[in-house]
């Protein structure tokens, strides 16, 4: 018996997952191109991989008679194919980078703007902390000042009723009235500033306020608002200057001792090769104490490392330490000298303009009978007139009667000569007669040394 082949079978067996029970196609005749049944062995599939059909394929139209080798690229292909990936790569990489970037520079102006608002909220936040301790500061001095006044008047009025009820006997030193006084000419010098060593324009009131202000903010290094609200009331030159050496010292009045206060801390920013200071400007009768409290103060700072003042209490110059500050740790002052001045000591004020190493000067004869009393001094004479023609070119200005009225005459200087008399009477008459009458086409003029009320004096 002849056994039936399984294709055989397959084409009339029953299929019951397909639509046709009976189909006239075997199932595996519809494979794909890349499955082969090998006929004697129809369990046996023989599977074309995709690449290498492909590969198979490019073999074949590259060289139709060689199906199974592969074609190679040439250098040229090789680097047009490069060109084109670097081409792609690198404008995908600059847009990455342009991406990038414009997403970085955002965020860091964003950044900006929050550090920005944050620095402004904390450096007004500051300024306004700033502003406020400075006008507490500013009120507070001034209440202190205010009841400084107040407590001059008091003293002022108290020295008022004691010196009505004092008698002849009481020592001046512990009188209200000395100290009401002392305590108020310190106050007032408390007004005002010496400044050495700066040249300070003085033609107008205007230009040395200028001046001043000028300094204030060149060498002081003073803010705006400082120096807006100084109110200068005078400034006086102590001396003459010729504009050759040192300049003399400048006395600044200003409106009030809280004024001189903001100045005086920035005396620091001066620098010493300029030959600039400012000192505080100090009554006469305590200059002498208050430099000796300077200087010891100053000894106190180098010796004892402490913080030195010398200060005025009223009518009291007080020299006080204390120790620095260590942080939270402060430190009140302790006094170490105070000074008061005695009546006695008013001749501290006064002042001799006498040198004992010098000579005194010859007091001058200004006697009634003296030469000088006999003098007339003529003014606007013409340049030709020297010492030597002076008789001959002025005695003919003068009529030949009244040659004898004269006894000499002499150049004195430039366009000056000095007549001399008999006596006054003869002065008079000369003047009275000449005073209108022209020389050499020009006016000239007499005046008599002598003032008297029936001067005839041009």
């Amino acid at each position: 018996m002849n056994q039936e082949s399984f294709k055989s079978y397959v084409q009339k067996v029953y299929n019951p997952g397909s639509p046709y029970p009976s189909p006239s196609v075997g199932p595996l005749d519809n494979l794909p191109s890349s499955v082969s049944i090998d006929p004697s062995n129809p369990l046996k599939l023989v599977i074309k991989r995709k690449r290498d059909s492909l590969a198979e394929a490019d073999n074949q139209e590259e060289n139709p008679g060689s199906a199974k080798k592969s074609r190679r690229m040439n250098k040229e292909e090789m680097r047009e194919m490069f060109q084109t990936f670097k081409s792609e790569f690198n404008n995908e990489y600059k847009e990455d980078m342009n991406k990038h970037n414009e997403k970085t520079l955002g965020e860091i102006k964003v950044l900006h703007n929050q550090l920005t608002a944050t620095f402004l909220e904390d450096q007004a936040k500051v300024n306004s902390e700033t502003a406020n301790r400075i006008e507490e500061l500013e009120f507070t001095t001034h209440q202190r000042f205010q009841a400084l006044e107040a407590r001059f008047q008091r003293l002022e009025s108290e020295a008022a009723n004691a010196r009505r009820t004092s008698t002849s006997t009481a020592d001046p030193s512990s009188s209200p009235t000395w100290k009401a006084n002392l305590a108020k000419d310190v106050f007032e010098h408390e007004h005002g500033l010496i400044i050495h060593g700066l040249r300070c324009e003085c033609s107008s009131e205007a230009t040395k306020v200028a001046s001043i202000k000028a300094f204030m903010k060149d060498k002081l290094k003073a803010s705006d608002e400082i120096v807006s609200k100084i109110r200068i009331k005078d400034i006086t030159r102590l001396g003459a200057d010729n504009g050759v050496g040192k300049p003399p010292p400048i006395l600044v009045k200003l409106g009030h001792p809280t004024d001189r206060n903001l100045l005086l801390p920035l005396s620091k920013n001066l620098k010493k090769d300029d030959g600039v200071t400012m000192d505080k400007n100090i009554p006469k009768m305590y200059q002498k104490k208050h430099k000796e409290f300077k200087r010891q103060a100053w000894k106190l700072s180098m010796i004892h490392n402490v913080q030195s003042q010398v200060i005025f209490e009223g009518c009291k110059l007080v020299l006080r330490y204390k120790k620095k500050d260590d942080g939270l740790t402060q430190y009140n002052y302790t006094i170490e000298r105070e000074w008061v001045p005695q009546p006695e000591d008013l001749s501290l004020v006064v002042t001799s303009s006498r040198d004992p190493n010098k000579h005194d000067t010859p007091v001058l004869d200004t006697s009634e009978h003296s030469e000088a009393n006999r003098t007339i001094i003529v003014t606007g004479v013409c340049d030709s007139v020297t010492n030597a023609n002076v008789n001959q070119k002025l005695l003919s200005y003068f009529n030949e009667e009244d040659h004898q009225l004269i006894e000499e005459m002499k150049v004195k200087m430039k366009h000056t000569v000095i007549l001399t008399c008999n006596n006054y009477e003869d002065c008079k008459t000369i003047v009275s007669k000449y005073k209108k009458k022209k020389f050499k086409d020009k006016d000239i003029f007499f005046h008599l040394y002598r003032e008297m009320e029936d001067s005839t004096d041009n």
